[in-house]
Parts: C-alpha cells; structure tokens; sequence
C-alpha cells in the first residue's frame, strides 16, 4: 500500500507540507512584481473599505450564486484566478469571490495572503446576487478599461490565458498567496492521508 510505506518513511506533518506548504514555505514561492504590488494594494483598499467609502472602489466579482444557470465545475472557476489577478491589478479592482452554489467556496478554501470574501453589508451594495451583468468571458483581458465600478463574472474560459503566458508559470505561488483548505478539508485530508 503506497499510502501506508508514505506514512512509514514521512512525518505526518511531512505529508501535509507537501500538499500545503506551511506560511514560512509560502513566503518563498516567487511572485511576480505586480501581484506583490497587487497584493499590497488589496490589502489597504479592503481594510479600509467600509459603508462610506465603498463607491470610491472598482470591483471584479468572481462569483457563481443560485440564479446562475451555469457556473462550470470548481477547477474551471478557479483556474482563472492569476489571470483575474492580473486584470484586477491592470485595472485597479479589488478581486472578490462570492460562491453560494453549490455552497460557499469558504466551506473548502479559506483566504490566505489576499481576502477575497465580500463583506457582508457590502453584497447588496455590489449586488452579487443581482443575474444582470453577469458574464462568461471568453476573450483576453476583457475589461482592463471597462467603466462599470462592478463587474460580476461567472468564469474565464481562455486556454491561451491560462497556458501561454508568465501568469501561468506562477500560478502554485498564486494559489498558495490565495487560499488554504478550510479546517474541516484540513482534517479530512489529515485522516485520509494518515489512515
């Protein structure tokens, strides 16, 4: 049983690391200059983001909610996230993703070094919720001069993004900078891998 000669030769801790590296490894992961820049400027933007000062702020809204016909699977919303990223960062938009279907994305991922969850007086306001707006982008960097302070997508079907540009060659740096498995995933994959 290769899970069982895996836990005999490797810690349980060193078994996890290697699927999610602890923050001191993280922090070693190459990012490119924008997204460090990006995700600086996100974290100062979102911390000082309240009621009144919400519509000084440019949103880029990843989401998939229950009047959604058709979100894709998981691995295709996610994959877009350093392109996004780097549209945000292009265009000055705080990055956000608000899941509701099939459940909340926070039930399996939590944010990491960037806080992507929408604050909850700020969800009206936005109108995540809201269908209209709402796209499939499917052209490169789409709306990098769009005007709407808002805009909500649903995912970013572009195999050129994804695989023919620097984006890509930092997406495990990215991945790591935005989420961790939630506790419950955590302990699942704990028992899994240990069992």
């Amino acid at each position: 049983n290769a899970k069982k000669r895996i836990a005999e030769n490797i810690s349980p801790d060193k078994i996890l690391d290697n699927i999610f590296p602890h923050e001191s490894s993280r922090s070693n992961l190459t990012l490119p200059r924008w997204m460090e820049e990006y995700l600086l400027w996100h974290a100062d933007t979102k911390q000082s983001l309240n009621e009144s000062n919400w519509e000084n702020t440019k949103y880029l809204v990843l989401r998939c909610v229950e009047a959604d016909q058709k979100c894709a699977g998981a691995a295709d919303r996610l994959k877009s996230t350093p392109a996004l990223l780097f549209m945000a960062w292009q265009s000055q938009r705080l990055l956000l993703i608000y899941w509701t279907r099939p459940a909340p994305l926070e039930e399996f991922l939590t944010p990491n070094a960037l806080n992507w969850t929408v604050p909850y007086w700020l969800k009206d306001r936005i109108g995540v919720d809201d269908v209209s707006n709402t796209y499939r982008f499917r052209e490169k960097y789409p709306f990098v001069n769009e005007t709407r302070p808002v805009i909500k997508i649903r995912n970013f079907l572009n195999d050129e993004t994804h695989t023919k540009t620097a984006i890509w060659n930092s997406y495990h740096a990215i991945w790591n900078k935005l989420f961790v498995p939630s506790p419950g995933v955590y302990q699942r994959l704990q028992s899994v891998l240990l069992d």
